[in-house]
């Protein structure tokens, strides 16, 4: 998974999607809403990209982390809530 750090305050492109989900890593999970907005990725600029937006988190790997979601780089049909991966969208 791809570190994502973002302030939704500072976008004027987010949208909060209603919808919930948690991601388990090994004894480790988080879970938020899906949220969608513009990623920058160098000089890329991808729309509407859809994201988990932590807003729990348990174990040290995502206590010590510094972000605030998760940026699937997964493959659609694994990915929590079918959502297309940024690759897929890139390509």
């Amino acid at each position: 998974m791809y570190r994502l750090t973002r302030n939704q305050f500072r976008s004027i492109a987010c949208a909060y999607i209603s919808k919930f989900a948690t991601i388990h890593y090994g004894a480790d999970s988080i879970s938020g809403n899906f949220s969608q907005d513009n990623v920058k990725v160098g000089d890329l600029i991808v729309d509407d990209q859809i994201f988990i937006e932590a807003t729990r988190e348990s174990g040290v790997t995502f206590l010590a982390g510094k972000f605030d979601g998760i940026l699937g780089l997964g493959f659609q049909e694994i990915s929590i809530g079918n959502v297309v991966p940024l690759w897929e969208v890139i390509k």
